[in-house]
């Protein structure tokens, strides 16, 4: 079989009921059926699906257990593509060590799809992973799969326009990776764009100098320096910004503990006769507006820390789950904190993934292909390899049915 639909049968009737186990596995027929290519459905603790397989169920909640199973059933059938159904609570992620800061655990699928264990763990298999984060009810799940149905039956809109948002810090990286992603469009800055952030409480900023005004400053310098932010931020991100896309790619800043994206730059301004030099990170992006936009079909990239950490989340708290829940094809993000090139033009790191993803989407491979590919080459062509390279090959990876492509 060339696709393997794996999940965990306990688990889902656990998270879901019984009823909301046998709509999912109707669902997953349906996409089986569906799918271009040979496909199976495998509940890993099943041990009537198991053995159609001539393997074992696998009972140890173990990451490393479930790499095995994989790998043996993979090697079987010298299948292709690898799809995950569940989030942690379903088919935990793998907990690997940070390469950075060997204290971390980073969560990623990087030794699922790795099924001849390199050290670099490059992907033999194109893997894609539906999650369902922290929600009680089947709906997202249901809504994953039905997208990917819809994709194979031909039923979905094809998207024309692509759209690019950077912070402003990040623009030579980012204006020049853009451009392999389209020519002659716009790329969106931050902070001149933002979520109309004229209040306060929407302003994050650090004050660099003068240093005293870090812990102590008069209420006149606190307004003065809203004033001078607030007029930075000339436009607004919208769901008209992000509707109708067929590539929207995010080279922000995200944090595990928060739900919006944000941009930065560094300004330099007077007030009350000082040099003021001010770091401003605005909001750009919020799963409120991801709802109010059509994001269906969309293959998404983001560079931002966490951008797709979904452990403990909602569609509410997750601007990830909030494009999936949306009818997005694909969303490729990293776990953790992303490592980019901040000030010079050639990419870096997660830039260079994102590069290479493109590059091989542009091409007409489906996703799964083309971040597997993307990870193979990145492994071929960066050197020396260092801590970061190692960690972004970890905590990258690939939400959606690996199956699919640019409609």
């Amino acid at each position: 079989m060339e696709k393997i639909i794996l999940s965990h049968k306990a688990n889902l009737t656990s998270v879901y009921g019984k009823d909301g186990f046998e709509k999912i596995h109707k669902a997953l027929e349906q996409l089986k059926e569906a799918s271009r290519q040979e496909t199976q459905i495998v509940y890993i603790d099943d041990k009537t699906s198991t053995q159609k397989h001539k393997l074992e169920p696998v009972k140890e909640k173990s990451s490393d257990a479930i790499a095995k199973f994989i790998e043996q059933l993979s090697k079987q059938y010298d299948s292709q593509y690898l799809l995950i159904v569940g989030g942690e609570r379903i088919i935990p992620f793998a907990q690997l060590t940070d390469p950075t800061s060997p204290n971390q655990t980073l969560y990623s699928d990087a030794p699922y799809s790795d099924t001849y264990l390199d050290e670099f763990r490059t992907p033999d298999l194109s893997l894609g992973r539906m999650p369902d984060g922290a929600v009680t009810d089947p709906s997202l799940l249901l809504t994953q799969i039905q997208t990917s149905i819809n994709y194979f039956k031909g039923v979905t809109k094809k998207n024309l326009d692509v759209t690019g948002v950077s912070a402003q810090s990040w623009e030579p990286v980012s204006t020049n990776l853009y451009k392999a992603i389209k020519e002659q469009t716009e790329l969106i800055l931050t902070p001149d764009c933002g979520l109309g952030n004229k209040v306060p409480e929407h302003i994050n900023l650090g004050i660099i100098k003068p240093t005293q005004w870090q812990t102590q400053r008069s209420d006149k310098v606190t307004q003065a320096i809203i004033k001078h932010v607030s007029a930075m931020i000339t436009k607004v991100i919208d769901p008209k910004t992000l509707s109708g896309r067929k590539i929207l790619y995010f080279n922000v800043h995200g944090a595990d503990e928060n739900s919006e994206w944000n941009g930065e730059i560094v300004s330099t301004t007077t007030i009350e006769g000082e040099e003021c030099v001010l770091i401003v990170y605005p909001d750009i992006l919020k799963p409120e507006v991801v709802k109010q936009a059509n994001v269906q079909n969309a293959i998404i990239f983001t560079e931002a820390c966490f951008g797709a950490y979904t452990i403990g989340k909602t569609p509410d708290t997750s601007n990830a789950l909030c494009f999936l829940n949306k009818g997005a094809l694909c969303f490729v993000g990293s776990t953790a904190v992303a490592y980019g090139e901040p000030r010079k033009a050639y990419p870096r790191w997660a830039d260079v993934l994102a590069k290479y993803f493109f590059d091989f989407v542009k091409r007409n491979y489906d996703v799964g292909t083309a971040f597997q590919m993307a990870k193979q080459r990145y492994v071929g062509t960066e050197r020396p390899f260092n801590r970061e390279d190692l960690k972004t090959m970890f905590e990258f990876l690939l939400y959606g049915d690996p199956s699919v492509g640019l409609p």
